[in-house]
């Protein structure tokens, strides 16, 4: 009859037992909790045996009882006895190693998972937990040897203080400053990876070096980020300049020219020239207090709120934090260059990385100027130089009575339940396919919904006549649509219809 190793143990040496045992016999041993180790961890050159417990073979490591780098795992992960050592090449047939691997991490992790039984973990737990996730990443960050692919499943702190399995997880990425809500987190089944606060490397940084099938997912692909309703709108001069650099008119023919003589396919520079006109021809507008509600896609439902400093929407506005750090908007402006290259070439001819970020840099240089003039040198420092034929292309500001360019279709909300305030900027379609600018002047009170919305507005279409006077007329609600103002001073109205 085979006896327990606690009973073994009572009536022999373990080294003696090791050394006896044949081949077989060791094999089973691997996967059996059969190497004594002390119950407590070991104070630095202690070398007493203080009450022995049994452990599998794969949490004992080669070392002195003193090592700090396993005692941090405890106990989880041991140290071999000293009493021990006098069968290591017999223990290395049973599955102890002589350093500290990533699979030896990855136990620790799961071993604490089991032991919490998917509660909370406790402050020592914790403690062993944080320094097995930040050896497992520097050891993943120093290893080129790929012996790391086998770390199925593998068990991370989340946001709740658990252990859970990596694979199912999500981490916030630019989200990081994310003020949750729990409730709907919890709702939508969201758990979100915890990094240690000693860790000082960004989430997506850890994750990138985990193997592909134990990778937490991003959490920003699963959602979208919008402006809410009601914010309240201001100016400054940093977003000023910004509008005015966009508008300078060697802005856009020069960068075009810029862009044309590194693409040989001249089919696409009518594509590039109107993706130019309709970026630079994006809102610019300056939020007391920049508050993005973080939607999930799917459902649509609210998890929590962002303070950013700066947001894009689509290509078609560019919201501004008015508390932004001086600092902080040079990295707008890079930003900016940023989303305006990737804009250009998204269905386009391709750059190099070193084109890309040449032009990038040139762009943000551009940006900068504070007259056109001086837009203008910078240009000719590139040898881009632009004639006065090249520069009417440019698009102006909005006038009465003006046809709207396809390329500008992107800045009307056609919302036709849009309530129209007196001197508000619309699009007025003339006709199938036409849409000039016009002006509201006021309700039609006399033609009302049975809700009481106006279905027909007063407006202007052309300047002041002879007498100086503008000559109105009548239009239905459902031909006009909303033109997103350049500078808003009133309160913000989200132009995403329910939200």
């Amino acid at each position: 009859k085979r006896s327990e190793p606690s009973v073994l143990l009572k009536r022999s040496e373990p080294s003696v037992l090791l050394k006896r045992s044949e081949p077989s016999v060791l094999e089973g041993l691997s996967k059996e909790t059969c190497i004594p180790v002390s119950a407590t961890p070991q104070e630095e050159g202690d070398r007493s045996f203080k009450g022995a417990v049994l452990v599998e073979p794969h949490q004992v490591i080669f070392s002195d009882t003193s090592d700090s780098s396993i005692q941090q795992y405890h106990p989880f992960l041991n140290p071999l006895p000293s009493r021990l050592t006098d069968v290591i090449s017999v223990l290395g047939r049973v599955g102890v190693k002589h350093t500290i691997q990533p699979f030896h991490l990855r136990l620790v992790l799961e071993l604490a998972f089991k032991s919490s039984e998917g509660f909370e973990l406790d402050m020592n737990t914790k403690a062993v937990v944080e320094n097995a996730m930040m050896g497992l990443f520097k050891m993943l960050k120093d290893d080129t040897s790929k012996s790391h692919l086998s770390l199925f499943p593998l068990y991370l702190l989340d946001h709740k203080g658990k252990l859970s399995e990596s694979s199912k997880m999500f981490y916030l990425g630019w989200l990081s400053k994310l003020q949750r809500d729990h409730s709907k987190l919890e709702q939508n089944d969201i758990t979100l990876l915890q990094l240690p606060q000693k860790c000082k490397m960004l989430e997506n940084e850890f994750c990138s070096y985990l193997p592909i099938e134990v990778q937490p997912k991003p959490l920003p692909k699963l959602c979208k980020v919008v402006v809410p309703p009601g914010c309240k709108a201001i100016d400054s001069p940093f977003a000023q300049n910004l509008r005015k650099a966009l508008h300078f008119p060697c802005f856009r023919p020069g960068l075009l020219k810029t862009i044309n003589a590194k693409i040989s396919n001249k089919s696409q520079h009518a594509i590039i020239e109107e993706a130019i006109v309709t970026f630079c021809n994006i809102d610019v507008i300056v939020l007391e207090e920049l508050n993005l509600t973080v939607l999930l896609k799917d459902s649509m439902q609210q998890i929590g709120t962002i303070r950013q400093d700066y947001h894009f929407e689509h290509n078609r506005a560019l919201y501004i934090d008015s508390k932004v750090k001086k600092t902080r908007k040079d990295k707008i402006l890079d930003a900016t260059a940023c989303a305006l290259v990737a804009f250009i070439f998204t269905n386009n001819a391709p750059l190099t990385d070193l084109e890309r970020s040449e032009l990038q840099k040139l762009i943000c240089f551009l940006l900068k100027a504070e007259s056109d003039d001086e837009m203008q040198e910078l240009f000719d420092e590139e040898g881009i130089s632009i004639t006065q034929n090249e520069v009417s292309f440019s698009l102006t500001d909005p006038e009465l009575g003006k046809p709207l360019q396809k390329c500008m279709s992107h800045r009307l909300d056609q919302d036709y339940r849009n309530l129209f305030k007196a001197d508000e900027w619309v699009g007025y379609e003339v006709e199938e396919g036409k849409v000039i600018f016009a002006k509201v002047a006021y309700p039609v009170m006399e033609d009302c919904d049975e809700n009481g919305r106006p279905l027909s507005y007063v407006i202007y279409t052309s300047e002041e006549d002879e007498e100086g006077k503008k000559k109105p007329q009548i239009a239905k609600s459902w031909k006009l649509q909303r033109a997103l103002s350049k500078v808003c001073n009133v309160m913000y109205k989200s132009p995403l219809p329910g939200i």
